[in-house]
């Protein structure tokens, strides 16, 4: 379900004719592309929602034969996803990341 969720970031229909020009530049809407695109739908069908850094780039080579990324270069493409709260990291574990929606149901469950 989180998948189908995702696919429909970026596609809503967000046009207005009375929308004024300062709110159309502070939207500034951008669809997830290349890297990041493959990155949320590694975590999202093949990790359901939670996985570590080597799991990530496991899938990416699976999925999408992607091997001429360093481990830099995911670790940047994820901190890109963390800034635009697509992903979040885990509290208390390094080097694993969740989707924002998981870690609130976890968290949710355990108080």
């Amino acid at each position: 379900m989180t998948g189908e969720l995702l696919k429909l970031v970026g596609t809503r229909n967000l046009q207005d004719a009375n929308l004024p020009e300062s709110v159309r530049k502070a939207m500034e809407i951008k669809k997830l592309e290349g890297i990041e695109e493959k990155v949320m739908d590694v975590i999202t069908t093949e990790l359901n929602g939670i996985g570590n850094l080597s799991e990530i780039i496991f899938f990416l080579w699976k999925k999408y034969q992607i091997e001429d990324k360093t481990r830099a270069n995911i670790t940047s493409t994820i901190y890109r996803l963390i800034r635009k709260h697509y992903l979040v990291k885990y509290p208390q574990k390094k080097g694993i990341y969740i989707l924002p929606q998981l870690l609130a149901e976890e968290q949710g469950k355990n108080s």
